[in-house]
This record gives C-alpha cells, structure tokens and sequence, in this order.
C-alpha cells in the first residue's frame, strides 16, 4: 500500500476570523484527496494495474438461485461487489459485462417488469458496464417508455443503426488510469454478414489508445434443425464455427485449461477478447491472430483478469466461476440481501 503524504496546507487564524474545527478538518480531507487521487501514478508510477473482467452469458430471466443455492443474481453481485472492494485502489478496476438473453421476456411488458422490478433499476443496481442483449430484447427495448430504460448500456454494433434508442456501436468503460473498449455483433435468427466484423474490427483499429478490446459474440438463434432425437430441435449457430468468420479472426492456436496464468509481456495477444454466450460447454483458447475467446455454458461466468504496469501489458490469469456451485465449496459468497429477498 502506497504511503499517504498530507500536503501541509498553510491556514492563517486569526482571534478576528476563528475556523472550526470541523471546518479544518474538512480543509485536511480535502488536501488527502487531491493528493491521493494520483497515488498509484505519481508516488509509484511502476505500480501493477489490474483490470478484473466478470461476463455473464444466457441467463434467460432465470435471476433465482436454484435448490442447492447455487448460482443467482445474488450471488454475482456479492461476488463482483467483494472484486471491487479489493480494487478499489487500484489504477484498473472491474468491468462487469453480459452477453445473449437476460430477461428471457417475450413481450414488451416483461421486459420493463424484469429490467425495472420493484422500482429497481436492475442493470444500474448490479452495475453492468455493457450488454449485448438478445436480438429480441434490442427489439422490445427499442420501443418502451420506461424513462430508467432508455440509458442502458447496452451495446450492438451491427443493431445500432436501426435500433439507435435502444443499443450503441461501442462503449468505452474507464478505469482510473485504464480504458476497456466494448462492442457486439447481434445476428438474431439470421446469419451476420462476415464483412460487419470487418467493419467492426477496423473501426476498433482506430482506437489503438485503449488497453483492452471486447467482441461480445451473440450466437444465431435459435433456429430449427434436425434431429436424430426427434424431428426437429431448436437450437442455436455459433459465428465462431463459421469458416469465413473464423478465417477473420484466426484459427485456434492453443486450447487452455480453466483456471490458467499467463505472465510476460505478450503482444501477440492484442489484448482483444471475443466473449460467447450459450456455448456447450465452458471454453478458453487463443487464435493464431493472438484474439483471446471465451465461450460460456449456462450461467457461468468468465473471469479474466488483465494485469498492466506503466499501461504495458504484463499477463492475463482466467478462470470459470460457478457461483457457489459444489466444486467450489471455498469460494462460497454470501448473496446480496436486497436480491435474495426479489429472487428466490
């Protein structure tokens, strides 16, 4: 921890004009402020930065933990809540971000009454930085009334053109020395054009000053498609799996083991994330390019820790949380109390 210097802030007295203590002591706060805001830069500009990235997948509106108390909105906000406080001081800061359906609503009405519970702004509550929602819900969003949800962030880069109320092409979410650049590609139940990931990579391009990128990935879906198990199933398409899509971001040059440590100044890796919802199974592999992919299965959540020194890229660590779930009988949190009480 950084040594606190008070500044000596010179304060003439006089029998004419006397100061209250109070008032001295707010003019000491004051000076700590000023001299701490810049601690990590200017008492230790070598000072590690750690920017603690937490995404969430295919929730569906399923916000309650289930009977063995595992998994929850509770839960994640308890768990996000408990990463902030340890970074509180840190020049990085944790970035909280969703991808695929959240609501699971189908009509309008559902979709305010589960964003906007109780009075609650849910997203502002839980303290989402960006969300690529569903296709389905940009389409319900882009039509409410809701004055709490016409400032979501919510983020779309091939949606925002036709639904500019309703998402963005890109948010940049600051630290307080880092900046974390966030867009999605939203195919809905019709394959994306490969050439918008062009277009959206060459527009990422033009922001080389952040230090850090992310493609929130929405599969295709669900469309019908065969099955031996019955004649027809519902399911849906990952982009990633698409040929033409793969060949702009690279091939997969190496398969990890969750949870991986990664140290040394590796600019291969581009510091770019690709991050999918409703995968089969949990994933974490890098592509020849150096882009970094995270496929997420169910309600899991993808945790990847960036680390920076002098706003150099030092590492990366990565791990899969399955919140308060039986292999992680170590990491129990307890969840948040205004949350349980909305979702059980």
């Amino acid at each position: 921890m950084p040594r606190i210097r008070i500044l000596s802030v010179p304060i003439l007295i006089t029998r004419m004009e006397k100061i209250s203590k109070y008032l001295l002591s707010l003019l000491i706060l004051a000076a700590v402020a000023a001299g701490s805001s810049n601690l990590l830069s200017l008492e230790n500009p070598e000072a590690e930065c750690t920017v603690s990235i937490f995404a969430t997948g295919n929730w569906a509106g399923n916000f309650g933990m289930d009977d063995e108390g595992h998994s929850g909105l509770a839960a994640l906000h308890s768990l996000v809540q408990r990463k902030r406080e340890l970074l509180r001081t840190s020049c990085g800061g944790v970035v909280l971000l969703h991808v695929g359906n959240f609501t699971g609503a189908s009509n309008q009405s559902e979709l305010e009454n589960r964003l906007h519970p109780w009075e609650m702004n849910l997203v502002r509550y839980l303290g989402f930085s960006a969300m690529a929602f569903s296709f389905r819900e940009i389409e319900l969003l882009k039509s409410t009334r809701d004055p709490a949800l016409l400032s979501l962030p919510v983020v779309s880069y091939n949606l925002s053109a036709a639904f500019p109320s309703a998402a963005r092409r890109f948010i940049f979410v600051p630290g307080r020395e880092t900046t974390v650049l966030v867009s999605a590609l939203t195919p809905g139940n019709v394959r994306t054009d490969p050439e918008e990931l062009d277009r959206l990579i060459q527009e990422m391009d033009k922001h080389s000053g952040v230090d850090a990128r992310v493609i929130l990935l929405n599969r295709i879906g669900p469309v019908r498609r065969a099955s031996s198990e019955s004649a027809e199933k519902m399911e849906t398409q990952s982009l990633l799996n698409e040929s033409d899509f793969v060949d702009r971001l690279g091939s997969i040059n190496a398969v990890y083991s969750s949870p991986f440590t990664i140290t040394g100044g590796e600019e291969s890796w581009k510091r770019t994330l690709v991050i999918e919802e409703d995968a089969p199974h949990n994933s974490f592999y890098t592509l020849n390019s150096g882009v970094t992919v995270c496929r997420i299965h169910g309600r899991s959540v993808c945790q990847i820790d960036l680390k920076f020194r002098s706003r150099k890229f030092t590492g990366m660590s990565q791990q899969f949380i399955e919140l308060n779930g039986p292999r992680e009988p170590g990491s129990r949190v307890e969840g948040d109390r205004r949350l349980l009480r909305m979702y059980r």
